[in-house]
């Protein structure tokens, strides 16, 4: 007979412990990483709030800490939005990126493989792809 009292192994996850402001946050930054959420778009709270079936608080909550760290723009007291990203901002962001990306790869260099290096080549055909025909996201 088994033993009740143990736990046996399992392939799940464990459950998150994360609050609900976390919750939207996280999704909040997958819209925007993800062009879901463009420049100029305007955004409500209780639409927000609506689409992630929470209340108007966690929302406001991960809004305040999005806006904080600039990636959202409060446009009134009920809606957001995605700052217009300016040319020196673009500039300062390529400057960085260059410097983050071109370490990260010389790191990643010498552990890279075949099967890495064709999906790296699928992906710089898709971006192309979708450059081609306007695809932003």
């Amino acid at each position: 007979m088994t033993d009740l009292l143990t736990t046996p192994s399992l392939p799940v996850a464990r459950a998150p412990r994360t609050t609900l402001q976390d919750y939207v946050f996280r999704q909040l930054c997958e819209l925007i990483l993800n062009g879901e959420i463009a420049p100029s778009q305007l955004i409500t709270i209780q639409a927000l709030a609506e689409a992630f079936g929470v209340s108007a608080m966690p929302v406001r909550e991960a809004l305040q800490r999005l806006t904080a760290a600039r990636a959202l723009t409060v446009i009134s007291g009920r809606s957001i939005g995605i700052p217009p990203l300016t040319r020196e901002r673009l500039l300062d962001l390529r400057r960085v990126r260059l410097e983050v990306e071109s370490l990260a790869a010389m790191w990643a260099t010498p552990n890279i493989g075949r099967t890495e290096l064709d999906r790296l080549k699928d992906c710089v055909k898709e971006m192309g792809e979708a450059a081609k025909a306007g695809d932003r996201k």
